[in-house]
């Protein structure tokens, strides 16, 4: 199954005529979006053809650039467009687009290429005319170089400058081994534990709300003083961090998936934030939580290993006994703790959760769930939490 892939890969050290040549590429692209964004705005279209036809013969008189990255140019800026009139469409906030866009280079504009001394590069037009081609080093790093060994599908690619360094986004596709296995392992995702596995292992979520509790009393103490560039920093810093977390948690359950030669059972989490009702801060802290974004980051790392997801409908299943199938909202004492009223099951709450999520998903597939120690696992015992902190 194809998996898309986007690197980011810094470009190497550039001699002045290079520098020169890029600086000036980007200062072209930018104005040419800005040229065809203006002109999607004025005539109140998002068509790729009706735009094409009113001015892009003007617009190649009035940037020498390659007709594909020219070409590329307008569709970044339609694009931009209907992204914002989507998100205005759907009553979301919305601003119009705005800053300094990348240099877009379509798929078949561009050339990689690796030198005879073992340095990979990237070969594009900086301007239109013959001879305007030129290489630039980059420095991918050790696990970016592994995808460049295999066969790939190379995509649209955009370069941009971060804080003085040019970094090369590029998308490219991979074929993904057959997905398969002979067992499956639920994973129930929250607050107080970001992920609980069947198997037992425990990811404690307790650290990150103190982290992110810090985060927001920094905003709160940023917004009294109105210095909103703080806070909007703030938030990215957050959001970045957040993803980080994210990435290495999704890494460490796909790994363990893998070893076990099982798949992964998670929850389908839509409409989680109409479904539960709490107090204002743990609402603050479940609704401003990524859920979703590390679901897609288990989806996707899953694919790359040939390890299959499911995804099954959480309803309930804090609330069901894994073992004789009862369901009540009291058989749930508290957070830690289920309490079966019909046969008296005293299970961890996210483990009794997480197995009933592998459950769910073996009657789909018909995968063996997997379960700790045939599910008589105490609550309170913490010994098979791994130290999540440590690899962060």
């Amino acid at each position: 199954m194809p998996q898309k892939l986007t690197l980011l890969i810094p470009f190497g050290q550039l001699s002045k005529t290079k520098g020169n040549a890029i600086s000036s590429l980007a200062q072209t692209c930018n104005s040419a979006t800005r040229y065809f964004l203006a002109k999607a705005q004025e005539l109140k279209t998002t068509s790729q053809k009706r735009l094409h036809d009113t001015c892009y013969s003007e617009a190649k008189t009035f940037f020498q650039l390659n007709t594909g990255i020219l070409q590329s140019c307008r569709d970044k800026a339609i694009a931009c467009e209907r992204s914002y009139l989507a998100r205005l469409k759907t009553r979301k906030k919305a601003s119009k687009p705005k800053g300094d866009f990348p240099i877009p280079i379509r798929c078949d504009c561009y050339q990689l290429f690796q030198s005879k001394r073992g340095t990979w590069h990237i070969k594009f037009a900086t301007a239109s005319g013959y001879g305007s081609q030129l290489a630039f080093p980059l420095q991918p790093r050790e696990n970016q170089l592994k995808w460049f060994s295999k066969d790939f599908k190379q995509g649209t690619c955009e370069i941009f400058n971060r804080k003085g360094h040019w970094i090369l986004a590029l998308t490219i596709t991979v074929n993904t081994p057959e997905p398969k296995g002979s067992s499956i392992i639920g994973a129930d995702l929250g607050v107080v534990n970001m992920a609980v596995l069947s198997t037992g292992k425990f990811f404690s979520g307790k650290w990150v709300q103190f982290k992110r509790n810090h985060f927001a009393r920094k905003r709160s103490e940023y917004q009294s003083r109105k210095l909103r560039w703080k806070v909007k920093a703030s938030k990215g810093k957050e959001s970045r961090w957040m993803s980080d977390v994210n990435h290495k948690l999704s890494r460490q359950i796909v790994d363990i998936a893998k070893l076990n030669n099982s798949a992964i059972a998670i929850e389908n989490l839509i409409g989680i934030r109409e479904r539960i009702k709490a107090s204002r801060k743990v609402n603050r802290m479940l609704h401003s939580w990524p859920f979703a974004e590390l679901i897609n980051f288990v989806k996707y790392k899953a694919n790359l290993e040939g390890v299959p997801v499911i995804e099954v409908d959480p309803r309930s299943s804090s609330r069901t006994c894994s073992r004789c199938g009862h369901i009540e909202k009291s058989n749930r004492k508290n957070q830690a703790t289920l309490l079966c009223r019909a046969c008296g099951y005293n299970p961890n709450a996210d483990i009794n959760a997480s197995f009933n999520i592998a459950l769910r998903a073996s009657t789909l597939t018909g995968y063996m769930p997997v379960r700790i120690g045939g599910g008589h696992r105490l609550n309170g015992d913490r010994s098979l939490r791994p130290n999540l902190i440590a690899s962060l």
